[in-house]
């Protein structure tokens, strides 16, 4: 039974780590002309989604550490797409908020995104996609709390060879629940790809 369900998810997983990777790329060129990152763009997001928010809050959506947000934050300060409000329910900590202008440019990237993704997978209908992020969400959960407390490794699986590999295009592939990587790397952490592309 486990080797079932396992086997069923570890496919959803490996289909993963290719579309977050190939999605990045895409994200890359389409942001460059307006100086962000994709990383930067994440951060848009959570401000478009919840409003101001403190730079440990972006982090805890984003999984990203409080100091790869600040460098993200300090950017877009710069560039004008978000500012830095005092924060009535702490003295000592600060909201980040998205301006006129940088909430204006995610309505316009966003957009752009949709229109693209508009017409892919379009064998799968409408109940498909809604099942698809279901099981997303739900493992998206319950990766991201493993990760939190990893599990011990099993000594019996070491040298087994049957995670990772490449796919058929060459690139290397992750296995298992690792295989499903977040986005884009930063130093300050993990951060999610941007958007529904990534």
């Amino acid at each position: 039974m486990f080797e079932g369900r396992g086997l069923a998810l570890y496919r959803v997983v490996r289909q993963v780590r290719p579309l977050v990777l190939d999605s990045v790329r895409v994200l890359e060129v389409t942001l460059a002309p307006f100086g962000l990152t994709v990383g930067m763009r994440a951060v848009l997001e959570v401000l478009a989604e919840l409003g101001p928010a403190t730079a440990p809050a972006i982090g805890e959506r984003l999984d990203l550490a409080r100091q790869g947000v600040q460098r993200h934050v300090n950017d877009l300060v710069g560039l004008g797409y978000v500012e830095v409000r005092a924060n009535p329910a702490h003295r000592r900590s600060v909201l980040i908020a998205l301006t006129d202008a940088g909430a204006a440019l995610f309505d316009r990237l966003r957009d752009e995104e949709l229109r693209r993704l508009a017409p892919m997978a379009g064998e799968c209908s409408p109940d498909e996609i809604a099942a698809a992020i279901k099981v997303l969400t739900a493992l998206n959960r319950d990766v991201r709390q493993q990760a939190a407390r990893p599990p011990a490794p099993d000594k019996t699986a070491q040298g087994s060879g049957d995670e990772g590999g490449r796919d058929e295009g060459g690139r290397e592939q992750g296995g298992g629940e690792g295989g499903g990587g977040e986005g884009g790397g930063d130093e300050g952490g993990r951060e999610q790809g941007g958007g529904d592309e990534g």
